[in-house]
């Protein structure tokens, strides 16, 4: 994700529901100060609780046009 923050890359899709919160938190930060979208598999604005059980899956984009196009393509 820091990739993602740098301008590197203009998306990251992880649909697997495999990831941890505490795994992307850095990375959570670091993309939204960097003014991207960060959010969960329906497209809404990632929410998760804290616990270490949970997983879920996420979505990054720098912008909201390029999510549209990437979902577009994806879907």
């Amino acid at each position: 994700m820091a990739f993602f923050a740098q301008g590197l890359i203009d998306v990251f899709i992880d649909l697997r529901d495999k990831i941890r919160v505490q795994d992307i938190a850095a990375g959570y930060f670091l993309i939204k100060e960097a003014g991207g979208l960060i959010l969960d598999a329906n497209q809404n604005p990632l929410d998760s609780d804290l616990e270490y059980e949970t997983r879920l899956s996420f979505i990054a984009a720098t912008n909201q046009e390029i999510l549209d196009d990437v979902m577009s393509k994806i879907k």
